[in-house]
């Protein structure tokens, strides 16, 4: 088989991936595709997806994840299976499909590809145009987005773990709840809301994937 690796291109994750690329490389042709700047696989996705290979491997975190799901759906060639190398810090999809393992991403490439929904978000661009983001696991609208937004523009020097903690605590006592409606097949409901996630996966944290959707919409 023909593999396409989409591998994000920081230092701890690049390290990582060897262990995982020398397992492939004994069973399927791999080729490897770094990225060097911020939202760079959702384009790499995109071409490679147009090449027709066997499957695209998304290499990093959930957010590595999403953008490759993105680039493959616009594309327009959606056929493509989609294969995780979980090596970011939450991986909440890798877990719900039972990839945390070479040997385990080994034998789901054996088995086939088997189909999952997709969820998509339309919502305003920073320009004011129309924009459609799809998501494979979660989306989330209040404090996430929010605490994403304080995120970006914190120096991190406190580390990740401290700065995270401190813009979830900010979010906490400053974001004030939304009103929002929410229209579904069981009915509708209205209400002021501090978060509001769909899910297609069991689980998610961090701000690694809550907003790769907040940083193209303005929600």
């Amino acid at each position: 088989m023909r593999l396409v690796v989409i591998l994000n291109g920081l230092p701890k994750k690049v390290k990582r991936f060897v262990v995982w690329n020398q397992q492939l490389s004994n069973y399927h042709q791999v080729e490897v595709i770094t990225t060097t700047r911020s939202g760079q696989a959702e384009e790499f996705a995109c071409s490679a997806s147009l090449l027709n290979p066997d499957a695209i491997l998304a290499a990093g975190g959930d957010g590595t994840l999403n953008q490759v799901v993105n680039g493959i759906m616009q594309s327009g060639n959606t056929s493509v299976p989609v294969g995780i190398i979980p090596l970011g810090t939450g991986n909440d999809f890798a877990r719900f499909a039972g990839i945390g393992s070479p040997q385990q991403l080994i034998k789901a490439i054996r088995a086939g590809a088997k189909p999952t929904d997709i969820g998509s978000v339309t919502g305003t661009g920073a320009d004011g145009s129309s924009l459609t983001r799809y998501f494979i696991n979660v989306s989330s609208l209040g404090m996430g987005p929010d605490v994403v937004r304080r995120l970006e523009k914190d120096s991190r020097s406190l580390g990740p773990s401290l700065t995270y903690l401190s813009a979830t605590l900010r979010s906490f006592f400053n974001y004030r709840p939304e009103l929002i409606t929410s229209t579904t097949p069981e009915g509708k409901w209205s209400g002021r809301i501090r978060a509001l996630a769909v899910a297609n996966g069991r689980s998610f944290r961090s701000e690694e994937h809550t907003s790769e959707l907040q940083s193209h919409l303005n929600l």
